[in-house]
């Protein structure tokens, strides 16, 4: 995003960047209303993390040894698979960058393989933690929703549907197969495949015609089948 105001379109007064699988259900002027009243972001599946969670402690700890400053305290836990700002709040992801080299240069983290540092102090997950790090560091305005505004936990409130983690993607998942594990189709599956023809279409029709038969044959035998958790 950087990037692109510096060397692309210095003009635009806000971007926004949507992970390549969230399905985005909102109407346009929706999101230009809400960049406008803050940075937007959307709280993660694992939405509460508390001011004094230890891992939150220890990034702060880390954050300022490296002379930065905390300019507030956080409850909530936010995905970085999304993020909206204007350009006059490109601070954030200056800062954002910042940390991401100073800790690798430090040899806490690594770009390439964060999962090399799952476990260890200082508790980054992924370049995820060092967002919400950020966003710490940060007194620009917040505007957020919460987890349903991603489809997770399987509620929606028609903003996005993300695919994220370690689940199939809905471009990749055998719906009849899933369903019959106990595994019917989500929220993010359905979204997925209401959009792949419009207004880019990425599939011919024939393909996406049975698709659209296994998505309802695996619905069908969701209401019959589920997996216990």
């Amino acid at each position: 995003m950087l990037q692109l105001w510096e060397n692309y379109c210095p003009e635009v007064e806000a971007l926004f960047y949507f992970d390549p699988d969230i399905v985005n259900k909102s109407p346009w002027d929706f999101y230009v209303e809400w960049v406008s009243r803050g940075i937007t972001l959307c709280e993660d599946a694992y939405d509460y993390m508390p001011a004094n969670h230890p891992y939150r402690l220890a990034w702060k700890e880390l954050a300022e040894r490296y002379g930065f400053v905390c300019h507030r305290e956080l409850d909530r836990y936010y995905n970085s698979g999304f993020i909206g700002l204007k350009q006059n709040q490109k601070s954030v992801l200056e800062i954002w960058q910042k940390l991401l080299e100073t800790f690798e240069s430090a040899g806490y983290i690594k770009l390439s393989d964060f999962l090399l540092a799952l476990g260890r102090y200082p508790y980054f997950q992924s370049d995820q933690c060092v967002l919400n790090l950020a966003l710490m560091l940060s007194s620009e305005p917040l505007s957020t929703v919460s987890k349903m505004g991603m489809d997770f936990g399987g509620v929606t409130v028609n903003i996005m549907s993300h695919a994220s983690g370690g689940q199939i993607k809905p471009w990749r998942k055998q719906l009849i197969f899933q369903a019959l594990g106990g595994a019917p189709p989500t929220l993010t599956d359905k979204a997925y495949w209401q959009h792949t023809q419009a207004p880019i279409r990425l599939y011919s029709q024939s393909y996406y015609f049975r698709k659209k038969i296994a998505l309802r044959c695996a619905a069908a035998i969701g209401r019959f089948i589920h997996r216990a958790y």
